[in-house]
């Protein structure tokens, strides 16, 4: 049999158990009553989380990549508007990058929202540097838009301080369009010294005052010659000398507004077809109302200068506007066009101007 001592000392090792015991299941019961409250708290933050993602627009759930193509899809404009061009692309930019961080954030970090320089803004051009900055390296299509301001000695300084803004990023130009009176764009040609090798578009439209009278062309020896990805050209109003500004990658050309008593003679389309028939697509001449002329002149001057025929191997589409039926006549036996395609003779004027 065990001894008392042994007795006392079991007995007291059983109380010593016990105690332990109830302090695990006092200790179990804390933590289940802990687990309980999280798992109450887990379910509030769900059914939070739950309505939160079920109220909240759409939009603001879209990747970062889907949302930058909608910004990039939005300043395209199928309209040939000003206006609608200026609302797509200057106007969504600023619109998107203020309504909430993410869109600043996704918006700051896309250069085709910002390669669109418009120089309507003025003086002294804070947003277009912001936007110069932002674009980084794309290349830039400007507009620089002096319809509506008279042709004096102030608005002629102030037409250089424009040119000056982008001069300095010539070497970006992608497009280019200059509306302005005669004399300030004359000014934009001389200035247009520089190489653009990245220019596709150039579009000059000008016009002259009433009491100017302008019977020579300009020879200005614009971007140096050096404008391999030029493509398209306007030109409205005005003429210019092609030997001094050569642009024989064109694919598409308009000549409109031509004063029909002053510049652009046929001799000198013979010798714009010459430069540009490698590649070019597409030609529209539109003249001003021709005025009348009398039988006397209706000599061949196109055959003198061209004695031979002008092969133009990708030419699609031919405008022909406002000319004197002459000079059409004239023109089409020495033109060879194996691909035209469309051809459009437009208020073509007879012999008595009508």
């Amino acid at each position: 049999m065990p001894s008392s001592a042994t007795s006392t000392s079991s007995i007291d090792e059983v109380k010593d158990i016990d105690e332990h015991l109830k302090q695990v299941e006092k200790d179990i019961l804390r933590l289940e009553r802990k687990l309980a409250a999280l798992r109450d708290k887990a379910l509030r933050l769900n059914d939070r989380r739950r309505s939160l993602t079920v109220t909240a627009p759409w939009i603001t759930r879209l990747p970062p990549d889907i949302l930058a193509q909608i910004f990039v899809r939005g300043t395209k404009s199928h309209s040939s508007a000003t206006s609608d061009v200026q609302q797509c692309r200057v106007s969504l930019p600023i619109a998107v990058s203020q309504v909430c961080r993410q869109w600043r954030r996704v918006a700051l970090q896309l250069p085709q929202l910002w390669n669109y320089i418009d120089m309507s803004e003025g003086r002294p051009y804070n947003r277009t540097y912001v936007w110069l900055k932002r674009s980084r390296n794309l290349p830039l299509d400007i507009s620089i838009d002096y319809r509506n301001e008279p042709d004096s000695a102030y608005y002629q300084r102030n037409f250089l301080v424009t040119l000056n803004v982008v001069i300095p990023y010539i070497y970006r130009w992608g497009s280019i369009k200059v509306i302005a009176p005669e004399s300030l764009l004359e000014t934009a040609l001389h200035v247009f010294s520089a190489p653009a090798p990245m220019l596709h578009t150039l579009v000059l439209k000008g016009w002259a005052r009433p009491e100017d009278d302008r019977a020579e062309q300009w020879s200005p020896t614009i971007f140096h010659r050096n404008t391999p990805a030029l493509r398209n050209v306007h030109l409205h109003g005005i003429a210019l000398k092609w030997e001094s500004c050569i642009f024989s990658e064109m694919r598409d050309c308009t000549m409109s507004w031509i004063p029909s008593d002053t510049a652009y003679k046929l001799p000198e389309l013979a010798q714009f077809l010459r430069i540009a028939s490698p590649c070019l697509q597409r030609l529209s001449v539109i003249a001003s109302p021709a005025r009348p002329r009398g039988d006397g002149d209706a000599n061949n001057i196109l055959r003198r200068v061209l004695p031979y025929q002008v092969t133009l191997p990708r030419m699609q589409e031919l405008r022909l506007e406002s000319l004197d039926l002459i000079d059409v006549q004239t023109l089409f036996p020495l033109l060879l066009t194996p691909s035209l395609r469309k051809l459009i003779l437009a208020k073509i004027a007879r012999g008595s101007g009508k």
